[in-house]
């Protein structure tokens, strides 16, 4: 296998794992079929329950923002290996490359 399809690979499969993180980011904070419970909605403001989680943030949501900057950052990573291979590959050819006299 070659060095530049590894680098590709990899730039597809951090890809895939920056949507699924985006994924569930967009649903981290939707409410679940059959969950809703009957009666009135949880107090806000000092009234609200002690130790109660936050409306808008879950632990599912932070779990999913750290997967996205992971998934960027093996992005950027990839994307530079296959950028320094073309470089590379260019240097090789010009070398080849027949020599013309003037």
């Amino acid at each position: 296998m070659s060095a530049l399809s590894i680098s590709l690979s990899g730039l597809q499969r951090a890809g895939a794992r920056f949507e699924t993180a985006a994924r569930q980011i967009v649903s981290a904070g939707t409410v679940r079929p059959g969950t809703e419970s009957e009666g009135p909605a949880p107090a806000a403001g000092p009234e609200a329950a002690i130790g109660a989680p936050r409306p808008g943030f879950s632990p599912d949501m932070a779990t999913a923002m750290v997967g996205m900057i992971e998934a960027e950052n093996a992005y950027v990573a990839n994307a530079r290996v296959a950028g320094r291979i073309a470089e590379m590959q260019k240097a090789y050819l010009d070398a080849l490359a027949p020599k013309s006299e003037k």
